[in-house]
């Protein structure tokens, strides 16, 4: 996104990665920001609508603190585990989970993480109960499913697909309504026989508040 935004805008874009603190660090570093256009924050539902639910007092303002400018992306979540977990589809994994209770470890970016609370979700449709592992940032938790340390992972599936597609890791289940092009052959939930288990995940682009209605209209048309 950042590459495309600067071919359109005509000026230098700089992606600035600030992980950690459930992306609370970053989040609270354009909050407090400058309103003048040149700062702008990815936000997600973990940060603007899961942590306001969660936590009693936030380092921002999810609303207060923020213009928003565009939604640009709103995505399922994809249910990988490792190769040697002995599932090959959403039954086998459930029925594995619950002969196994606690056994299996899955990650995500951190308690109260998007990624999480679809583990989560998860568990309360089907009856099973995993092992929560949080890290700093979902790529530390891909590296270690990837590794075994882990064995299952929810995840949006654009992070994922380069191993899926090269079979270092196996695609159980789609969260959303219909399948992904991207994955045309991994079956949603309800297709696996767990209709209720439907999750779903938005990221869009904010400002600072205060920044120029002229600021936030360009950007929208560029994106």
């Amino acid at each position: 996104m950042g590459d495309k935004l600067q071919g359109r805008l005509n000026q230098s874009v700089i992606v600035e990665n600030r992980p950690g603190g459930n992306a609370f660090i970053g989040t609270e570093y354009v909050a407090k920001a400058p309103a003048d256009g040149y700062t702008l924050l990815l936000a997600g539902m973990t940060t603007h609508a899961a942590a306001p639910a969660l936590y009693k007092k936030l380092p921002y303002d999810p609303v207060k603190d923020f213009a928003p400018i565009t939604n640009v992306i709103d995505s399922p979540i994809v249910v990988v585990v490792h190769p040697d977990v002995p599932a090959n589809n959403l039954k086998e994994l459930v029925a594995y989970a619950k002969a196994n209770p606690g056994k299996l470890n899955y990650g995500s970016a951190g308690v109260g993480n998007t990624l999480h609370l679809a583990g989560e979700v998860f568990q309360s449709v089907t009856g099973t109960r995993l092992t929560h592992v949080p890290y700093k940032g979902a790529s530390q938790a891909l590296g270690d499913l990837m590794g075994g340390r882990i064995q299952v992972m929810f995840d949006l599936p654009q992070t994922p697909l380069p191993q899926i597609q090269a079979g270092r890791l196996k695609a159980l289940a789609i969260t959303g309504k219909e399948r992904l092009a991207i994955l045309p052959n991994v079956p949603t939930a309800a297709e696996a026989g767990f209709p209720d288990y439907r999750f779903a995940t938005w990221i869009g682009l904010v400002a600072p508040a205060g920044t120029p209605a002229p600021s936030s209209r360009n950007c929208t048309r560029k994106s």
